[in-house]
């Protein structure tokens, strides 16, 4: 399944798979869907619709981390994949893709 990326009404909905297929073209979304926000703006990520994500997709969501802290914004990202939440608490990476005043909401995938 093809990956994609939308801004909905401030929300950025992220569908698909996020593999090592995938990311490259995310990457480039987001990256101007972020720069086009307004600086200081704390970012809504909804990865509900994400059907399958891998070591490449948790990069992604790191990067995406980066590249908004490098540009005045902040994210937060909803709803990870049961199996990016696992990758990101074994490799120690949990804390930036969930927040300390948000409990780590995870849908079974």
């Amino acid at each position: 399944m093809p990956a994609d990326i939308d801004n909905v009404d401030g929300v950025l909905k992220v569908s698909g798979e996020l593999t090592f297929s995938t990311v490259p073209t995310l990457l480039t979304k987001a990256a101007a869907i972020l720069t086009d926000s307004p600086q200081g703006a704390a970012v809504d990520v909804d990865l509900t619709a994400v059907s399958h994500a891998d070591s490449a997709g948790l990069a992604l969501l790191i990067e995406w981390h980066r590249l908004a802290s490098d540009t005045g914004r902040s994210l937060h990202f909803h709803h990870l994949p049961k199996q990016m939440l696992a990758l990101a608490r074994v490799s120690n990476l949990e804390s930036l893709l969930v927040s300390g005043s948000q409990q780590a909401v995870s849908t079974p995938r």
